[in-house]
């Protein structure tokens, strides 16, 4: 269903080659919070066989690891959207670590499940696509001749809860020092809110599915 919808979306476009860009927290994590590996959602294997027939071999958890978060993320991303979308195009995969991969405060920066999640596509989708991760925050993409920031947006402040002045501030920050060199458009997760903003360069923030 998810491929059906994101191949309509696509339809009027003369795409040449498709990029899908994964901006982090794929996965839900286990330590964002006190107590968050205590309150994520139960595996029930028959449920999730039958909604996705390919999960094999899983056991009954009251928790979800967050190994296995990353297991499940991987397999339903390839079968669900990315290995019938390169039926159709062909495909590059690129990804940025997000905060809620993180292991612990006390691990190294890039020991992160979003990690784990792009190694097993680029496993899933060998032969298939083109998937890259950065062990980063950071990517910087060509798109059609068009330099394109991915960004997950962790360490950009929120003031009052609204994320728009700090994501501008730091973009035209950049700029001002060529950071990233000429930049096209950003592309940004993290902040739960979908919003663009059509400037130079312009701001994409991707929202979540979930809240």
């Amino acid at each position: 269903q998810l491929q059906h919808e994101v191949s309509h979306l696509l339809a009027p476009y003369p795409i040449q080659r498709l990029t899908v860009a994964l901006l982090g927290d794929i996965v839900e994590g286990e330590g964002v919070h006190p107590t968050q590996s205590h309150l994520l959602d139960q595996i029930n294997p028959a449920q999730l066989q039958k909604a996705f027939p390919y999960l094999q071999g899983l056991l009954e958890e009251r928790t979800a690891p967050i190994v296995l978060q990353a297991y499940l993320a991987a397999t339903i991303l390839a079968n669900e959207l990315l290995i019938p979308l390169s039926r159709q195009y062909p495909l590059r995969v690129r990804g940025c670590l997000g905060n809620h991969g993180r292991l612990s405060k006390y691990f190294h920066p890039h020991s992160n499940a979003d990690g784990l999640v792009y190694l097993f596509l680029r496993e899933l989708l060998r032969g298939v696509a083109d998937a890259v991760w950065t062990p980063s925050e950071f990517c910087v993409v060509p798109v059609a001749g068009h330099p394109v920031l991915l960004f997950h947006g962790t360490s950009i402040p929120v003031h009052y809860g609204v994320p728009f002045y700090g994501i501008l501030r730091r973009v035209m920050c950049w700029l001002s020092y060529n950071t990233f060199g000429k930049i096209e458009l950003v592309c940004l997760g993290h902040f739960h809110v979908a919003f663009y903003y059509g400037g130079t360069p312009a701001v994409l923030v991707n929202g979540t599915l979930v809240e």
